[in-house]
């Protein structure tokens, strides 16, 4: 099997017992690699994966949050009303896509955006994964973070998924299977792994904010966010019809 997955602490359960050939690339790296067709399967953005009229899910597995993730943020030092211009992430898609989907439908937010670099000039940056983590740790008391988990959930009621396996070819479901089984075992061995990163923090991370399954009020969500991706110009897919295998 040609797997590819995340680096981030988030996607450590799905991917802790896939032996052999596993590419880790950032989001937008990934992508590339499965669009080349290197890969049987990848652990997506949702926001590429809802580009396609017709996509292909594993199902009952993916990395969501129910409310705050934590790792997906905006960070801002002026009020929210008063930012003019945004950087995104250049390392992501699906939260670039989804920040900018909060701003139009529900938070009236009209800034520029940008993939300029985080520095002390920035009105606001939304960052994501570890790099994301290690920053809302250690920032100073005048930055301000709006959780994009949470604000999706406060407006729509849903939890929000930022990625699940995408997955083609000829053994879709010995793949499948394989990949809920190893999201199963990580699950099982999560104290496990967890000893073995950064016990206090992570637990809290993983045990809290960080969701594995993917059920129907995910496929609800998957849904919305399709929605207003077509809504807003951030997809040409106005007819979402996926299947889950």
């Amino acid at each position: 099997m040609r797997l590819g997955a995340v680096p981030y602490l988030n996607a450590l359960p799905l991917r802790a017992s896939i032996l052999g050939s596993l590419k880790l690339e950032v989001p937008s790296q990934l992508v590339r690699r499965y669009e080349s067709g290197t890969l049987d399967a990848a652990l997506l953005p949702t926001y590429k994966i809802l580009q396609q009229s017709h996509p292909l899910i594993v199902d009952g597995v993916c990395i969501s949050s129910y409310g705050k993730v934590f790792s997906v943020f905006l960070a801002h030092r002026k009020p929210l009303k008063e930012l003019r211009y945004i950087s995104l992430d250049p390392s992501s898609y699906t939260s670039n896509a989804l920040f900018r989907c909060l701003c139009a439908e529900f938070l009236g937010l009209t800034p520029e955006f940008s993939m300029q670099p985080l520095d002390q000039s920035n009105e606001g940056h939304i960052l994501i994964g570890d790099p994301a983590i290690d920053f809302r740790m250690s920032a100073s008391t005048d930055w301000h973070f709006l959780d994009l988990g949470e604000a999706w959930t406060a407006y729509t009621g849903l939890p929000f998924v930022y990625a699940a396996w995408s997955i083609r070819g000829k053994s879709v479901l010995r793949i499948a299977e394989f990949l809920r089984s190893v999201k199963q075992a990580g699950i099982k061995a999560l104290e496990e792994l967890i000893i073995k990163s950064k016990p206090t923090f992570t637990l809290t991370y993983l045990n809290t904010y960080i969701r594995y399954n993917l059920g129907e009020p995910e496929k609800r969500s998957l849904a919305r966010f399709a929605e207003l991706l077509y809504k807003y110009g951030l997809s040409p897919v106005r007819s979402y019809r996926p299947s889950f295998v």
